[in-house]
């Protein structure tokens, strides 16, 4: 799972319309193994993994996050049942002191002796901050951090063990995670010390990146040569990051418990609005009045193929059958709905180490 593929760890790209179809895609079922682990890559034709690769970082690393945001946003107990068995299964079988490694998603246990830290991996801390683990979520932006005060920026890779540069991830092309954790860790806690970690990268980025016609991507951590291209993402995320660290007046930080921000630095509200059943599917004789285009977004809805569909009678026929699986998804959810006590609806608490 990556962010332009078959079902990447991105649910998505932006919006409210994003998440909803990311919390689509994540109720259906998934095959994880028996550990609870989820692989990397999976062909949603088949539904084989591709890559049983397990991880928090890159492939798969906004699978966790939706997983968690989309529960909050919609409250659907599936999602966070989903989010904390894949978290808990994350805790045990690849944290290693406050780094993660890579494991064979149906071994259980980590691939390697050794453990490689992966820059998608920095925005882990600000989630662990969003499900109430302040602890572990400190130490292991601790940890991160330690790469950036080392380099004055954050490599792509890093072998923890050797102390080693991956000899072609040496990169640092501007990414927001490390900030987006930083600036979730002082909201939390008001540790003035993420204020001073937030300014000193900063420093960093002006003394290292910054050109006459904006900030250039670094091309290795090693020589701090520069690409002749700033990604879009420095500007929507790591500034926004950086710029909010500091202004306690902005919006996003008056109004922090109304919002939860996407994968994409995008603000959600927090409503009830959004809870509940969805609007019910179309009846047949709804459907008599779809066009091709309807048809084919109401299947994609119920996760079902339709490119073999080559007439408009089989392409309505398959979404009759996608609005009958909507609407007994709809119906359990209204059932299981009922019958969750709201009490258990909250994150785990926050672990002591």
């Amino acid at each position: 799972m990556g962010r332009h593929g078959e079902i990447r760890g991105d649910m998505g790209r932006c919006g409210l319309s994003t998440l909803q179809r990311g919390a689509g895609v994540l109720r259906r079922p998934i095959r994880r193994s028996k550990f609870d682990l989820l692989g990397n890559t999976l062909d949603v034709r088949t539904g084989h993994w591709r890559n049983p690769t397990a991880t928090i970082g890159a492939g798969v690393d906004s699978f966790y996050e939706y997983s968690l945001k989309a529960y909050l946003v919609f409250g659907k107990p599936e999602l966070y049942a989903m989010w904390n068995a894949s978290a808990s299964a994350v805790e045990q079988h690849l944290r290693v002191g406050p780094w993660y490694g890579e494991a064979d998603m149906h071994k259980g246990h980590r691939r390697a002796e050794r453990v490689e830290f992966d820059a998608l991996q920095a925005f882990w801390p600000a989630l662990q901050v969003l499900a109430g683990e302040l602890r572990p979520a400190a130490a292991t932006f601790e940890a991160f951090h330690s790469l950036w005060r080392k380099f004055n920026a954050l490599p792509e890779r890093f072998d923890v063990d050797r102390g080693k540069l991956h000899d072609t991830l040496a990169y640092y092309p501007l990414r927001p995670e490390l900030a987006e954790s930083c600036y979730a860790l002082y909201h939390a806690t008001r540790d003035a010390r993420y204020l001073q970690i937030g300014a000193e990268m900063v420093t960093s980025l002006n003394s290292a990146a910054r050109t006459f016609f904006g900030f250039a991507a670094i091309k290795s951590v090693r020589s701090m040569a520069l690409e002749d291209q700033m990604p879009s993402f420095f500007l929507a995320e790591t500034l926004k990051y950086l710029y909010l660290l500091f202004d306690e007046a902005s919006f996003a930080n008056t109004h922090a418990e109304s919002y939860v921000f996407t994968t994409e630095g995008h603000l959600i509200p927090l409503s009830t609005a959004f809870h509940g059943p969805g609007p019910a599917p179309p009846t047949d004789e709804q459907l008599s009045a779809y066009g091709v285009l309807q048809l084919r977004e109401l299947i994609a809805r119920a996760s079902l193929p339709h490119g073999d569909c080559i007439e408009k009678g089989q392409l309505r026929e398959r979404a009759r059958l996608a609005a009958r699986r909507l609407e007994a998804e709809r119906r359990s959810e209204v059932e299981a709905r009922q019958a969750q006590d709201p009490r258990k609806l909250v994150c785990r608490t926050p672990a002591s180490s």
